[in-house]
């Protein structure tokens, strides 16, 4: 979630949404000091689904549909500052209202929250990366809380499976 339309086409660029290399995210590139990545070198990372939103209210309107569809989104990387709407702190909170797993990175120039008081607004699997950010901090961040969500979300399934089993042979030794 960006108000900023290159920076969300940066992300589905950087994440493998399969778009184009744009005019904008050339000139972000050139404006962080990228230099040409050989491609022989470059980090390969499965694609990502991704959605954007350019405002909080948006993001967390799609959050919440994705969960009614039993879709729920494993992380969202969040801007700071989305005028005119929410704040990104306002959103994350909002957010985990919706879908309590979902992992949350802001990313932001801007201070206007320490990380001790993001933390303390949030409690668990926040993350603050500071712009400008590059490619590789975005891949392996999604890629690694991705497969943490996966992981996660799997054990639950499992305990669930596991308690209904438990559930099941409690009831059947009962009416023996």
């Amino acid at each position: 979630m960006d108000d900023d339309e290159d920076v969300l086409a940066t992300f589905r660029y950087f994440l493998g949404a399969n778009e184009p290399v744009s005019e904008a995210v050339s000139a972000i590139d050139a404006l962080l000091g990228a230099a040409p990545v050989d491609s022989s070198k470059q980090l390969q990372l499965a694609d990502f689904d991704v959605t954007t939103a350019d405002q909080g209210q948006l993001g967390v309107e799609l959050a919440t549909k994705a969960v009614a569809e039993e879709l729920p989104f494993a992380l969202a990387f969040i801007d700071m500052r989305m005028p005119p709407g929410w704040n990104g702190l306002t959103t994350a909170k909002k957010l985990r209202e919706v879908d309590p797993d979902i992992y949350i990175v802001f990313v932001t120039a801007f201070a206007d929250h320490s990380a001790a008081d993001i933390y303390h607004e949030l409690n668990h699997n926040v993350l603050l990366l500071k712009k400008p950010f590059n490619q590789e901090e975005i891949a392996l961040m999604a890629s690694t809380l991705c497969g943490s969500w996966n992981t996660n979300n799997e054990r639950r399934r499992s305990e669930l499976r596991l308690h209904h089993a438990l559930q099941q042979f409690m009831a059947s030794k009962n009416t023996d």
